[in-house]
């Protein structure tokens, strides 16, 4: 899932109902938690460790623009209540850097260290009551930060028992695998996944990943 066309970071805070900023230290440790639980889960998503900015700010280096979407909801859902705000930031991949011959690896992590401060800047600015995600390359990606915006707005307001029907069926089972393994009947999946609106949730997804797909593209043509 690596994208060599982009150096991708994703800055995360906590906040509280009020939209503070929580920098207690026990809101700080569930966001570490919840980020190297993913890590570890997600190796593929998250490409490295953790950094900690300025302002209670947790920054992780991804492996793509696609990986914003799985990250920014994994990490959301892992810490409900509490309000959490983001900020990817894409900056183009030094030249050479899957050619395996010759880019020095100063210039990569400059790259890196650039995407990281680009983000922690960016989710600094970003005030929790306007916005949940800004997605930065060159330029605000406006498009991309709302569709994602309203995709995890939706998924706050599912009950725990669609977000666990969501998961499943997310894992390509049928609705019939889902009613088996919940001990429930067909029909009743049907109706919570349609509750959900499961499938514009899915449409929604679809659009926002090929967007943040042509990000390093677009990028790169800058």
């Amino acid at each position: 899932m690596v994208n060599a066309r982009s150096v991708v970071a994703l800055a995360v805070r906590v906040h509280e109902r009020n939209g503070a900023v929580a920098v207690s230290s026990e809101a700080f440790s569930d966001l570490r938690a919840a980020a190297a639980q993913l890590g570890q889960a997600e190796p593929g998503f998250v490409t490295g460790p953790s950094a900690v900015a300025e302002g209670g700010t947790l920054v992780l280096p991804l492996a793509s623009p696609e990986a914003v979407l799985a990250v920014v909801l994994a990490l959301s859902s892992d810490l409900r209540p509490l309000k959490t705000t983001y900020c990817a930031a894409v900056v183009p991949a030094p030249a050479g850097r899957s050619g395996g011959g010759g880019e020095p690896v100063e210039v990569a992590l400059m790259a890196a260290d650039r995407a990281a401060t680009l983000a922690a800047s960016g989710v600094a600015e970003t005030d929790p009551r306007d916005s949940r995600i800004v997605i930065m390359g060159p330029e605000r990606d406006r498009l991309a930060g709302a569709l994602i915006d309203l995709i995890i707005e939706a998924y706050d307001s599912l009950t725990d028992r669609q977000r666990q029907m969501v998961a499943l069926i997310r894992q390509s089972e049928t609705q019939q695998q889902v009613a088996r393994h919940l001990g429930i009947s067909r029909q009743a999946v049907n109706q919570s996944l349609a509750a959900a609106r499961w499938l514009h949730l899915e449409r929604a997804e679809s659009a926002a990943l090929r967007h943040l797909a042509s990000l390093p593209a677009a990028s790169g043509g800058r």
